[in-house]
């Protein structure tokens, strides 16, 4: 994918997906997660709609086929697995949990991967150096940005740890979408330090 097109993918998972940790936070969180349930409800069946029946799947490609990777013309889009990864979330972690880990998602994934096309050098599996330490600065900042918020429960030391977790779980090739495993893995280990140092 040229930088062009992943620009347009990333501020489109950028603006779509940075709604969630915001929203998550300021609305109650049986609302947020009635409103996830439809939503990844909903994109459930259009995916199933989109892959099983050929039309569907014209019009969905002739939308949208410019911003969605080549693996995702045959199985689900990054968007779902975001839905789904949230859903997850909510859940079963704590609301602050949740916030934190789906903003590592959207900002550290946007910035890994817009950093690693620009400027990516150094490849380390199939990313880059330059990617991974513009994942891990964003991921700091959101860190940052949580751990201050009214009634956070976080600490500095967990929201860096967690940082490093997003960062590590977005560079390893680790066979499960990224949109999945990094708010899964890095949401999992703060929950697990919330429960053991707080």
């Amino acid at each position: 994918m040229t930088l062009l097109r992943e620009m347009q993918r990333k501020w489109v998972h950028l603006f779509w997906g940075g709604l969630i940790p915001i929203l998550y936070y300021f609305l109650p969180t049986f609302v947020s997660q009635i409103l996830l349930i439809i939503i990844t409800g909903i994109f459930l069946v259009l995916e199933f709609l989109r892959l099983n029946h050929p039309t569907i799947k014209n019009i969905f490609h002739g939308i949208f086929g410019s911003v969605i990777r080549q693996h995702e013309h045959t199985s689900l889009t990054g968007a779902t697995y975001l839905l789904l990864s949230a859903l997850t979330c909510s859940l079963t972690m704590k609301k602050i949990v949740v916030v934190t880990a789906m903003g590592y998602l959207v900002f550290g994934d946007t910035t890994a991967a817009l950093a690693g096309k620009k400027w990516g050098r150094f490849k380390i599996f199939n990313k880059t150096l330059e990617g991974s330490l513009a994942c891990f600065l964003s991921c700091l900042v959101i860190g940052l940005i949580t751990v201050n918020l009214p009634n956070s429960s976080l600490s500095y030391l967990i929201i860096v740890v967690g940082a490093v977790v997003a960062t590590l779980t977005e560079l390893f090739p680790i066979p499960l979408d990224d949109n999945l495993r990094i708010p899964l893995i890095s949401g999992g280990v703060i929950q697990i330090l919330l429960k053991t140092l707080c």
